[in-house]
């Protein structure tokens, strides 16, 4: 068994990403170069071989003709996932809106906190690395492809194409200021100008989620309802 096996059992939160940082980033990461920090590069180590397994075996699945795109490039009757295309777009349609909600209600408003004396900056993804606002706009642009790229936009009916147009301003909008975003990572959530930089990144969520859920969802037939961050 290998070492990146042995991770299988081990807590999600020392499997992936987070856990990495940590070891390479965290207190004592010094050591990892070192004969006293052997054992933490080789939990790196385990770690790194268990993401690339992943990614391997996601790209495979997606990439298989058979595979878990088939199903949603193809769907019918006999499809017990997809049995319309009406199915695989509520699909999307979720997946936009719930990857929106998830970088405003995980990853910025419990760092930012209700006011600057509340501010949490160390509950920030990725912080020790300095990678928190490079991963957000990684986030943001995947996002901005599943609008685009997905084909999501491009179902609404032609009185509506217009919206389009406000989808790119504002995801142009979010790229732009999350670029801008180079300082400590943790100074930024409690000082000025970068902290009200993080604060525009909210409303340019909450314009896009109006967006979503007021015009985009009406206008496919869709209602949003279900979230998968309520806990249901």
């Amino acid at each position: 068994m290998t070492r990146s096996e042995n991770l299988a059992d081990k807590s999600a939160a020392i499997q992936g990403l987070s856990g990495l940082e940590y070891l390479l980033f965290g207190t004592g990461h010094e050591t990892i170069a070192t004969e006293d920090g052997a054992h933490r590069c080789a939990f790196a180590e385990a770690i790194a071989g268990n993401l690339v397994g992943i990614s391997a075996e996601l790209a495979q699945e997606w990439n298989d003709p058979a595979g878990y795109s088939a199903l949603m490039l193809e769907p019918r009757s006999s499809n017990a996932t997809y049995r319309s295309a009406n199915e695989v777009a509520v699909e999307v349609f979720a997946l936009a809106v719930n990857g929106l909600e998830a970088i405003q209600d995980l990853k910025v408003k419990p760092v930012l906190g209700a006011t600057l004396e509340k501010a949490k900056p160390k509950r920030a993804q990725f912080w020790r690395s300095g990678q928190t606002f490079r991963v957000m706009e990684v986030n943001w642009s995947v996002l901005r492809d599943l609008h685009f790229d997905g084909g999501l936009l491009s179902l609404l009916p032609p009185d509506k194409q217009g919206l389009q147009g406000s989808f790119r301003l504002e995801f142009s909008y979010a790229k732009r200021v999350l670029g801008s975003l180079i300082g400590d990572v943790l100074e930024s959530f409690t000082d000025d100008p970068e902290r009200g930089s993080i604060v525009y990144t909210t409303l340019l969520t909450d314009s896009l989620l109006n967006l979503l859920k007021g015009e985009v969802g009406p206008a496919l037939g869709i209602q949003s309802g279900f979230s998968s961050l309520d806990g249901d």
